[in-house]
Protein backbone atom coordinates (compact mmCIF):
# COMPACT_ATOMS: atom_id res chain seq x y z
CA UNK A 1 0.00 0.00 0.00
CA UNK A 2 1.10 3.30 -0.76
CA UNK A 3 -0.22 6.38 1.49
CA UNK A 4 -2.18 8.65 -0.84
CA UNK A 5 -3.40 12.38 -0.72
CA UNK A 6 -7.26 11.84 -1.01
CA UNK A 7 -8.27 13.30 2.29
CA UNK A 8 -5.20 16.10 3.58
CA UNK A 9 -4.76 15.02 7.29
CA UNK A 10 -6.01 11.66 7.64
CA UNK A 11 -4.27 9.84 4.17
CA UNK A 12 -2.08 7.31 6.75
CA UNK A 13 -3.59 4.52 7.46
CA UNK A 14 -6.92 5.54 5.48
CA UNK A 15 -8.23 3.61 2.03
CA UNK A 16 -9.38 6.28 -0.50
CA UNK A 17 -12.16 4.49 -3.04
CA UNK A 18 -12.33 6.56 -6.47
CA UNK A 19 -15.73 6.18 -8.13
CA UNK A 20 -15.04 8.30 -11.25
CA UNK A 21 -17.83 10.81 -12.39
CA UNK A 22 -19.77 13.90 -11.77
CA UNK A 23 -22.23 12.42 -9.58
CA UNK A 24 -23.98 15.97 -7.68
CA UNK A 25 -26.79 15.76 -10.17
CA UNK A 26 -26.46 12.22 -11.66
CA UNK A 27 -26.48 8.73 -9.80
CA UNK A 28 -23.54 6.52 -10.98
CA UNK A 29 -24.71 3.05 -13.61
CA UNK A 30 -25.84 -0.01 -12.16
CA UNK A 31 -22.40 -1.37 -13.07
CA UNK A 32 -20.59 1.25 -11.17
CA UNK A 33 -22.60 0.45 -7.83
CA UNK A 34 -22.10 -2.76 -8.02
CA UNK A 35 -18.60 -2.33 -8.36
CA UNK A 36 -18.17 0.17 -5.43
CA UNK A 37 -20.16 -2.31 -3.28
CA UNK A 38 -18.14 -5.33 -4.20
CA UNK A 39 -14.65 -3.22 -3.40
CA UNK A 40 -16.28 -1.98 -0.38
CA UNK A 41 -17.24 -5.19 0.77
CA UNK A 42 -14.05 -7.07 -0.10
CA UNK A 43 -12.31 -4.22 2.79
CA UNK A 44 -14.87 -4.41 4.51
CA UNK A 45 -14.66 -8.36 4.91
CA UNK A 46 -10.66 -8.36 4.83
CA UNK A 47 -10.53 -5.39 7.65
CA UNK A 48 -13.45 -7.10 10.37
CA UNK A 49 -15.23 -3.49 9.27
CA UNK A 50 -18.76 -2.84 10.07
CA UNK A 51 -20.15 -1.33 6.83
CA UNK A 52 -23.17 0.41 8.94
CA UNK A 53 -20.98 0.93 11.74
CA UNK A 54 -18.62 3.72 12.69
CA UNK A 55 -14.68 3.94 13.53
CA UNK A 56 -12.47 5.88 15.53
CA UNK A 57 -10.09 7.06 13.43
CA UNK A 58 -6.57 7.71 14.62
CA UNK A 59 -4.00 8.85 11.74
CA UNK A 60 -0.40 6.55 12.90
CA UNK A 61 1.89 9.15 11.45
CA UNK A 62 0.37 12.98 12.33
CA UNK A 63 -2.10 11.89 15.14
CA UNK A 64 -5.82 13.71 13.78
CA UNK A 65 -8.34 11.93 14.77
CA UNK A 66 -11.86 11.80 12.90
CA UNK A 67 -15.10 9.49 14.02
CA UNK A 68 -16.99 8.28 10.90
CA UNK A 69 -19.08 6.14 9.38
CA UNK A 70 -16.80 3.30 8.37
CA UNK A 71 -18.02 3.93 4.69
CA UNK A 72 -17.82 7.15 4.28
CA UNK A 73 -17.95 10.08 1.87
CA UNK A 74 -15.02 12.28 0.94
CA UNK A 75 -17.08 15.08 2.21
CA UNK A 76 -17.12 13.31 5.93
CA UNK A 77 -13.34 14.47 6.08
CA UNK A 78 -13.28 17.61 4.64
CA UNK A 79 -14.85 20.55 3.15
CA UNK A 80 -15.82 19.36 -0.46
CA UNK A 81 -18.78 18.35 -2.59
CA UNK A 82 -17.72 14.83 -2.90
CA UNK A 83 -18.52 12.36 -3.94
CA UNK A 84 -22.06 14.48 -4.66
CA UNK A 85 -25.23 15.16 -3.52
CA UNK A 86 -26.98 12.12 -5.50
CA UNK A 87 -23.93 9.61 -4.56
CA UNK A 88 -23.49 10.86 -1.08
CA UNK A 89 -27.70 10.23 -0.40
CA UNK A 90 -27.18 6.46 -1.25
CA UNK A 91 -24.36 5.49 0.77
CA UNK A 92 -26.74 4.15 3.74
CA UNK A 93 -28.37 1.70 1.22
CA UNK A 94 -24.56 0.50 -0.22
CA UNK A 95 -23.27 0.56 3.39
CA UNK A 96 -26.62 -1.97 4.13
CA UNK A 97 -25.75 -3.33 1.00
CA UNK A 98 -22.63 -4.42 2.03
CA UNK A 99 -23.58 -5.49 5.60
CA UNK A 100 -26.16 -7.91 4.17
CA UNK A 101 -23.20 -9.50 2.04
CA UNK A 102 -20.62 -9.76 4.66
CA UNK A 103 -23.28 -12.42 7.21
Amino acid sequence: MVTGAHVGGFNAGNVGVALLGDHRNRAPTAAARRSLALVLLALCGAHSLNPVGSVDYLNPVGGARRRVSAISGHRDWMATECPGAVLYSTLDSVRLEVARALL
